[in-house]
């Protein structure tokens, strides 16, 4: 056993020093005017080296690469194509681990399959419907369907608990080290969408979706596992980190997630009842704090006075449908815009929307056609994921992937529900808040799948959640094995 532990120490130790080796490495090959070339030739065996070597590692260094990649990016301290690198070790990932379960003749376990499958052939429909172009709908397949590759990768790799408790240690110290971040920020560019954690130099959706996710996780190890004060001051610095972002949103959703959260508690009286206070202390608190310290929500940021819930949502009401010269900025306006637009075009653009890419923004300029066809749209603001989606493969590609989000919501809600331990069952009911934030977020207020740092970190926790719950069936399946029936 020691000298097991003492392996594993050495590996993880080699891992480590691998990995600052390749940092230095790549700065230096960034100063490089053929960097991106020789980036790829030099990353490309390290990349295979540790996926072939540690699950865990590589899973590691894909949150790192979501939780840094963006904001080194726009620092310029890093190409645009680093974050290449993330996507390739979810490919690399996924080869090895369907190879694995094949060689040993295994069975691969593919979840929602039958979904991703139809929206493949809805955005073929699409495509042909409207010849938006193969590159364009690479690139738009591109993005739901990398994590969903990390979600059957996670699935398929059978981690241990251990490996699994690990990386969420992992996460939970990122997750930490956004507040002391926002706090320099706002220090130096003030309350705003700039002072933010370290996933990029601007990002509001984030402001607003870190915090719920966050939250939404503390309250649940609260309840349920320890009263540890790391959840309490975790729920209390998130609704520090969107203020301090100047978010408004945070404090209209929060209660939602508040009462969704209750209703998967309503059964158990106990934790019910410590959640009811707990989370009437918490909302009190949050809008508090928000009707105090973000200035778009207090009538003195346009005139005297002090707190005032019936003129925020007054504000709130008037941002959602704000409209200029016949554009659309709000999100609630914007998305009926939409609506409407798609369906004076007739049933194929309704159905099937405009062509897979079509409206979307690129890395590549010649494939950026998000600004054009947004103005046929009239939209200037404000648009949702389901708004998005329905625009590039109509509303019955949207629907076809809030499928996907369901289900996944669907399995971490029967997790919760029939694990006994303490954590994963935990686990399993921040997991299901995480899915609920998804598909609420998604429906009204940004495009939440598209942005690396939640997505990628979504789908891998929930295909940590299925093999779970595989691993559990299969350990009853073999524990019943030899015994008589009665």
């Amino acid at each position: 056993m020691i000298k097991s532990d003492t392996s594993r120490v050495h590996s993880n130790l080699s891992l480590l020093g691998l990995a600052f080796s390749l940092a230095i490495l790549t700065a230096l090959i960034i100063r490089s005017d053929n960097y991106p070339l020789l980036l790829l030739a030099v990353l490309g065996p390290v990349m295979f080296f540790v996926v072939w070597n540690s699950n865990l590692w590589t899973l590691i260094m894909i949150s790192l690469a979501v939780f840094f990649g963006d904001w080194l990016i726009n620092l310029n301290i890093l190409p645009a194509q680093f974050m290449w690198i993330q996507e390739g070790l979810v490919l690399l990932l996924f080869i090895k681990a369907l190879g694995y379960k094949i060689l040993k003749k295994n069975k691969v376990e593919i979840v929602g399959g039958w979904i991703i499958a139809a929206l493949l052939v809805i955005s073929f429909i699409s495509f042909c419907a409207n010849g938006s172009g193969v590159s364009n709908l690479f690139l738009f397949l591109r993005l739901p369907i990398r994590y969903y590759l990390l979600f059957l990768t996670v699935i398929n790799l059978d981690l241990s608990d251990d490996e699994v408790k690990n990386f969420n240690k992992l996460i939970v110290g990122l997750v930490i080290l956004q507040v002391p971040v926002a706090v320099a920020k706002f220090f130096l560019y003030g309350q705003g969408e700039t002072a933010i954690g370290t996933y990029d130099i601007s990002g509001g959706v984030l402001s607003t979706t870190l915090p719920l996710v966050v939250i939404g996780f503390a309250l649940s190890y609260y309840i349920l596992h320890k009263k540890l004060f790391l959840y309490i001051f975790l729920i209390l610095a998130f609704i520090g980190f969107s203020i301090i972002g100047g978010k408004r949103a945070f404090i209209f959703y929060l209660p939602l997630m508040i009462v969704f959260l209750g209703w998967y508690l309503r059964k158990d009286s106990r934790s019910f009842f410590k959640y009811s206070l707990l989370g009437t202390v918490l909302l009190i608190a949050a809008l508090y704090s928000a009707l105090n310290f973000v200035p778009s929500l207090r009538p003195s940021w346009r005139r005297g006075g002090g707190i005032d819930l019936k003129y925020a949502l007054a504000f709130a009401v008037d941002y959602n449908t704000e409209t200029r010269g016949g554009v659309s900025y709000g999100r609630a306006v914007t998305s009926i815009n939409v609506f409407h637009n798609l369906r004076q075009r007739g049933a194929p653009a309704f159905l099937f929307g405009l062509g897979p890419g079509s409206v979307m923004k690129s890395r590549f300029k010649d494939l950026d056609f998000g600004e054009k066809l947004k103005q046929e749209f009239n939209v200037g603001y404000g648009v949702s994921g389901l708004t998005w989606l329905a625009m590039n493969v109509g509303y019955m590609g949207a629907l076809t992937l809030f499928g996907l989000l369901f289900l996944i919501m669907k399995k971490c809600a029967i997790f919760y529900r029939t694990e006994k331990d303490s954590y994963w069952r935990s686990f399993g009911l921040g997991m299901t808040v995480f899915a609920f934030i998804m598909i609420i977020l998604n429906l009204t207020y940004g495009m939440i799948l598209n942005l690396d740092l939640v997505s990628m970190h979504f789908f891998c926790l929930s295909g940590l959640i299925v093999s779970k719950e595989k691993r559990h069936h299969e350990f009853l399946s073999e524990s019943t094995v030899g015994y008589p029936s009665r």
